[in-house]
């Protein structure tokens, strides 16, 4: 399959495709992004990325972030020091007011040991 067809099938551009085989080339993709990829491969997002199995899912309809902090009995604070995230991260993505690139939200996923699908599909 070459970038284009990748990129016709998932319904995004090919320099979207491009920054997801490459991003230290062109740049971090958009976590929205690396879905539909993974979906029009008929993979899961973790599944795309290589990413160990065995990472909770959480139910549909379920805040992934909530269900972290729930889990571990972390603040949002807390949950973004041990992702490796500034400050106020968390707080902004809970708020609305950020919406996480790719790395974020693996980092968040690996942090909350949850899949990174479930934390995708709820931001």
């Amino acid at each position: 399959m070459t970038k284009r067809d990748l990129s016709r099938a998932a319904g995004v551009s090919e320099q979207q495709v491009a920054k997801l085989l490459d991003p230290a080339r062109f740049g971090e993709p958009q976590l929205a992004t690396a879905l539909r990829v993974a979906q029009a491969l008929g993979l899961t997002l973790d599944g795309l990325l290589g990413l160990p199995v065995g990472t909770a899912m959480v139910s549909p309809g379920e805040d992934p972030i909530a269900h972290i902090l729930a889990a571990r009995g972390w603040t949002m604070q807390q949950l973004g020091r041990e992702a490796g995230l500034s400050h106020g991260t968390v707080p902004a993505i809970v708020a609305g007011k950020s919406r996480p690139d790719l790395l974020t939200a693996h980092a968040l996923a690996r942090a909350g040991g949850v899949s990174l699908d479930s934390l995708a599909r709820a931001l």
